[in-house]
């Protein structure tokens, strides 16, 4: 293929490139004043292409190149050999690589080229690539839910919505008798493996247990290896599909797993576990933070900090009796907390000091709220 046919195809891109998509406003913000290439990752579906276009509108001339477009993959080599010529010429200020692999980047020299180009270039992809900064898209939180939805509706009723659609951006576009069907779709492409170790394992979300024990209960019924489940699942941790949340002060325990969107088991299966889901919905809105979470014998989430910890204690249907015998149980504990977060389904307490300070909060407030740990 010749210069000037690859000069059509580029040509050819940055016209499509002008079109908006329908989309949630995201409260991920990208600094290109302080990193001028910044590696986009995150899980399948959490909305990273949309972002990308988005981000393209802050610039007066912006160019997408989709690595993942079939039309674009036999013409990659020679895209990145012509592609600085032309934005030269069309002036490009922003680019993005959408759909790019790490292995990619490793074998080709466009990251050396762009540090040369110097302009602000978003390189998206599912795992993080190295020596490249790094900002983690994740999927729409509830903040984010309610800026697509009517303002009068009351939060209960838009948290129930919410526990519907997930955390999927594109699902809130879809047609309602087409949800579930289309989230077993992205269930499928996302496994990569023949047996369908995410399928199966999410009726373990909010379990502890050990890849051991996952590959023992799927070899039950699929035909595969030892390895090949230990290397799926790593795979799926660096795309952030799935998380295995450790014990405090236990390295060696059975690890908690929780999914990139809490709403998809119930999108293969008829049998219903709220428990499990409230806690994934609670460990996505906490991930966001970038803080170190665990679990305990007594409380569902421990946040920790240098010099302290913070729990949480996920309560959706315990009655007043129950919320205290969890918050006493947290006494037992060899270590001390701060402050306890029990969130609910409604009921509300204002902050009580004894015998730890803590609040009793429905869940849309505490994501609503301003948290200082």
């Amino acid at each position: 293929m010749n210069k000037e046919q690859i000069i059509e195809i580029l040509e050819r891109i940055l016209k499509k490139n002008k079109i908006i998509p329908k989309a949630f406003a995201r409260k991920l913000q990208l600094n290109f004043a302080q990193h001028n290439i910044i590696n986009m990752h995150g899980a399948p579906k959490v909305g990273k292409s949309v972002f990308a276009k988005l981000t393209a509108q802050q610039f007066t001339s912006a160019l997408i190149i989709d690595y993942n477009d079939i039309r674009n993959k036999p013409h990659l080599e020679y895209i990145e050999k012509n592609i600085f010529s032309f934005m030269a010429y069309h002036k490009i200020n922003f680019l993005a690589l959408d759909h790019v692999s790490p292995l990619h980047i490793q074998k080709s020299n466009i990251l050396q080229e762009l540090e040369k180009y110097n302009i602000p270039t978003l390189i998206i992809s599912k795992e993080p690539i190295s020596n490249i900064y790094q900002q983690q898209l994740h999927g729409i939180d509830f903040e984010e839910y309610m800026s697509f939805t009517p303002r009068n509706n009351h939060l209960q009723h838009l948290f129930n919505n919410f526990l519907l659609d997930g955390t999927l951006p594109e699902i809130a576009f879809t047609e309602e008798y087409k949800k579930d069907i289309r989230k077993q779709e992205i269930i499928k492409s996302a496994q990569h493996s023949t047996a369908p170790i995410i399928t199966f394992a999410l009726k373990f979300m909010g379990h502890a247990l050990s890849i051991h024990h996952l590959y023992t209960q799927l070899k039950k019924q699929y035909t595969i290896s030892k390895d090949s489940v230990y290397h799926f699942i790593q795979l799926y941790q660096r795309e952030s599909l799935i998380y295995l949340m450790p014990k405090l002060n236990h390295n060696h325990a059975a690890k908690k797993l929780y999914f990139w969107d809490f709403s998809l088991f119930n999108a293969i299966s008829y049998e219903r576990n709220f428990i499990a889901l409230f806690e994934n919905i609670i460990f996505l809105e906490l991930i966001k933070n970038d803080s170190q979470i665990y679990y305990s014998e007594s409380c569902d989430f421990i946040i920790s900090h240098t010099h302290y910890y913070i729990g949480i204690i996920a309560a959706p249907f315990l009655s007043t009796q129950s919320i205290s015998k969890r918050i006493n149980k947290t006494q037992t504990e060899t270590f001390t907390l701060k402050h306890i977060y029990i969130l609910t389904l409604g009921y509300t307490q204002e902050t009580h000091p004894y015998p730890t300070p803590h609040t009793i909060m429905p869940f849309w407030e505490f994501a609503l709220g301003d948290r200082e740990w």
